[in-house]
């Protein structure tokens, strides 16, 4: 006579229980993963902000000085219209002087 093995069946109860049981922990391991990916990013988008955040400010201080600059540069643009710019360019650069002036020359 063949030998019968004798096998218990799982009653049904287990083995959905046992399916639940992957089920819950493949559904957790998802979960898991999906959260570490997305602390990852999260982190990174951090690490880039504060990198944004300093090249904004950087950007700004360069904005006002060239803001300053633009300001000096009106200035200056104003007075070279004067009469008084001139005169003093006149004298500087072709050696005008005024009526009634004195030069003095150094004798070299």
């Amino acid at each position: 006579m063949a030998k019968q093995t004798s096998r218990k069946r799982i009653p049904a109860y287990k083995r959905q229980k046992k399916r639940y049981l992957l089920k819950l922990g493949i559904f957790l391991l998802v979960i898991f993963a999906f959260t570490f990916y997305i602390s990852l990013i999260s982190r990174s988008l951090v690490k880039e902000r504060s990198r944004l955040s300093g090249e904004i400010a950087t950007m700004q201080d360069k904005l006002t000085a060239e803001e300053d600059r633009t300001q000096s540069l009106r200035e200056y643009e104003a007075y070279t219209q004067t009469k008084a710019f001139a005169e003093e360019m006149a004298s500087e650069k072709l050696g005008f002087v005024h009526e009634g002036e004195i030069i003095f020359r150094a004798n070299d």
